[in-house]
């Protein structure tokens, strides 16, 4: 009596490797693995009963499988891998890694890369390979691939059978990407602006899915405000 029954809900983009406030606070390797398994129990306590990673390490895929394999609390668990970025590109360095996506895959250096991190990736059990096309936040300060590597990267994940999920946020950089037939845009963008008819029509054509990681968009404009740590939906979500 009161209480309603519901399903479980399903958040399509999440992040388990890197604890909110672990950059900030510069949490050491202990204290990241202990913040990444409650995370798993906060999902599920907060009614989420599966979650998708969409960028996430080999060493921290194991740890969280080991952990529900052994009867720890969490959702269902399905992630992306590998991470596919340029050497130098979004996440593609180590002083962007930093300590919490230190062991994240290898950025793509030689062409062999790609079908190396995929087949090292497969007997995971990803959901899709995660593949970048990101200049940069605000302003382009990244390389990416270039159409030779994309086409490279589109023929490896064809010959194992592993869909294509782009990090990609805006028009160019959707084009860009659906000329890979990807099965999923891993973030909608257009922080400020409309998509363009090209790429609502590529989208429609394709039968691509979108996930709409419309939470971006605030932290993005907060964090460019000094007051924004204090603002109650921020406080409420990361241990200051």
């Amino acid at each position: 009596a009161g209480l309603t029954l519901m399903p479980g809900m399903i958040t399509s983009h999440v992040h388990l490797q890197t604890p909110p406030g672990a950059v900030l606070r510069q949490d050491d390797d202990v204290t990241i693995r202990a913040l990444q398994l409650l995370q798993l129990r906060a999902y599920l306590a907060c009614g989420f009963t599966s979650v998708l990673d969409a960028a996430i390490s080999g060493p921290t895929i194991e740890l969280i499988q080991r952990h529900l394999a052994d009867g720890g609390v969490g959702p269902n668990f399905f992630f992306l891998a590998p991470f596919l970025t340029p050497d130098t590109g979004y996440l593609g360095s180590p002083d962007l890694r930093g300590e919490v996506f230190r062991d994240l895959w290898e950025p793509i250096k030689l062409p062999g890369d790609v079908g190396r991190q995929l087949a090292a990736a497969k007997p995971l059990g990803p959901k899709g390979v995660k593949v970048t096309i990101e200049e940069g936040i605000e302003f382009s300060i990244w390389p990416i691939f270039d159409e030779a590597r994309l086409d490279l990267i589109r023929e490896e994940s064809a010959k194992i059978g592993t869909p294509i999920y782009v990090h990609s946020q805006t028009d160019d950089a959707h084009l860009a990407a659906l000329r890979m037939k990807p099965h999923v845009l891993v973030h909608a963008g257009y922080i400020r602006d409309a998509p363009s008819p090209e790429v609502i029509a590529g989208l429609k054509q394709s039968g691509t899915y979108v996930i709409s990681t419309a939470a971006i968009s605030l932290i993005a404009g907060w964090g460019l405000e000094p007051t924004f740590a204090g603002d109650p939906w921020i406080r409420q979500r990361v241990p200051i």
